[in-house]
């Protein structure tokens, strides 16, 4: 987009700092250990309009984010089989909570053998 994009647009539970780029995309089904907290990771998290809309004043401030997600990232379904005709570029992943446990910014995060 040629600007920061501020993650809180994305409403994400976490927002992991990674070297990898979209190695997330490779997560479905593993496990991974944030804090003390284990996750099972899903599948990719289909984005919408509302990533253009500032998640503090709420104005449309960021409408291109879609359109740069499109060209960027493939498409992708609801999970469960939810709504099964739609589908918009994924970005992120669902997670499931296996094992609840406290987690602060900081925490180590790491893939686990499942």
């Amino acid at each position: 987009m040629g600007k920061a994009v501020d993650p809180l647009r994305l409403r994400a539970g976490f927002v992991i700092d990674n070297d990898v780029e979209h190695e997330e995309d490779q997560w479905d089904g593993k496990l991974l250990k944030v804090g003390n907290c284990t996750l099972r990771e899903r599948t990719a998290v289909p984005r919408c309009q509302v990533t253009g809309y500032n998640p503090k004043n709420g104005e449309s401030d960021q409408a291109t984010i879609m359109e740069t997600l499109i060209k960027y990232r493939e498409k992708v379904h609801l999970p469960d089989g939810m709504i099964p005709d739609y589908a918009t570029p994924g970005f992120a992943t669902y997670a499931e909570v296996i094992e609840p446990g406290k987690v602060l910014v900081g925490d180590e995060v790491r893939l686990v053998e499942s």
